[in-house]
């Protein structure tokens, strides 16, 4: 069964949406998932899938992060 869920960025404080996704691995691994906006990883879970990372809300993340994420997002 695939799950989605948030987690709050320690580092920036982006609201992080994590999704599993991909083809069914043969067996569990511990896979890291990590924030869009700052690069660092937020957590690890026992999955079959992968993660794919999505920002969910910037409203409380820290400058300079949020603000070098939108720039980047813009080229």
């Amino acid at each position: 069964m695939r799950t989605s869920f948030i987690e709050i960025c320690p580092k920036c404080g982006t609201l992080v949406r994590i999704d599993e996704v991909g083809e069914k691995n043969p067996a569990k691994t511990y896979d890291f998932y990590y924030c869009p906006v700052c690069g660092i990883s937020i957590g690890q879970k026992n999955t079959l899938y992968f993660f794919k990372e999505a920002v969910e809300s910037l409203d409380n993340s820290k400058e300079p992060y949020k603000s070098e994420y939108l720039r980047k997002k813009e080229q």
